[in-house]
């Protein structure tokens, strides 16, 4: 509650101290200013400490210097003191790569922060800053305005730029693809002439050879069949012989013991 307290109380607070985004939502510990969501995860790639307003648990000391810090205002007035917007426009949250390039240049580099220089000169003192502030704010809104919509102008150019370079990208791999596809076909064309190259290759073995290999393999004098052979002479032990059925004639019969079968049968 005091950290949302200290964000209402100054309106410096309400926007993002890097991009100037409507509603920051995150603190950097490390320079006790307010940012939004975008910037937040930036920052935190740079090795900054991080806090939701909402979502994380302060400690007193954390709050406390918070308070004490001045917020966005101070913060901006330190580290971005000599800077102006044709030096580098305030990045949209939306391009990743011009807000990293801006965090590296106003916090690695300090390329436009406040030296001790400028404070024995008196340039940036705290009255200088009272006074000035407003001005100095609502030209920085308007310089900020201009070059978010020239750079939305080129965003629009560099989307553009991007599509045709993903069209040529997709064409190439839609190429490579074709090209992979007849070399597979090739490949397979050959191995199918090859291994009928080497089916032609083959020795064609005689069936009369293998016959004769079979025979030596077996260990028998020749190959033979009994079909249609007399088999009157051989042994029919074991063997299941077909006869043809004879019936038996009975007493109780009409016309004897001994009479002739019906024509029937």
């Amino acid at each position: 509650d005091r950290i949302k307290a200290v964000q209402k109380a100054d309106k410096a607070n309400k926007k993002c101290a890097d991009t100037g985004d409507v509603g920051p939502t995150y603190v950097i510990l490390d320079y006790n200013c307010f940012v939004c969501t975008q910037v937040a995860g930036i920052h935190r790639e740079f090795n900054h400490k991080v806090k939701g307003i909402t979502m994380s648990k302060f400690t007193d000391e954390e709050v406390e210097q918070i308070e004490s810090s001045g917020g966005n205002e101070a913060h901006n007035d330190k580290y971005l003191a000599r800077w102006e917007p044709r030096d580098f426009p305030l990045p949209d949250p939306s391009d990743t790569a011009k807000v990293k390039e801006f965090l590296r240049m106003k916090y690695v580099e300090k390329r436009w922060m406040r030296s001790s220089r400028d404070d024995r000169r008196g340039g940036y003192g705290d009255r200088d800053r009272r006074r000035d502030s407003r001005p100095r704010d609502r030209d920085r809104d308007r310089d900020r305005d201009r070059e978010r919509s020239r750079s939305r102008g080129a965003g629009r150019e560099e989307e553009e730029e991007k599509e045709v370079r993903e069209r040529d990208r997709e064409r190439d791999r839609d190429r490579d693809r074709d090209r992979n596809r007849d070399r597979e076909r090739d490949r397979e064309r050959r191995r199918r002439d090859d291994s009928e190259e080497e089916k032609d290759d083959e020795p064609q073995i005689d069936p009369a050879d293998e016959e004769a290999a079979m025979i030596r393999m077996l260990g028998f004098n020749s190959f033979d069949s009994s079909k249609e052979k007399d088999h009157s002479d051989a042994a029919v032990e074991g063997i299941k012989k077909q006869t043809k059925r004879k019936y038996r004639q009975y007493m109780n019969r009409r016309g004897g013991f001994n009479r002739p079968l019906d024509a029937t049968f």
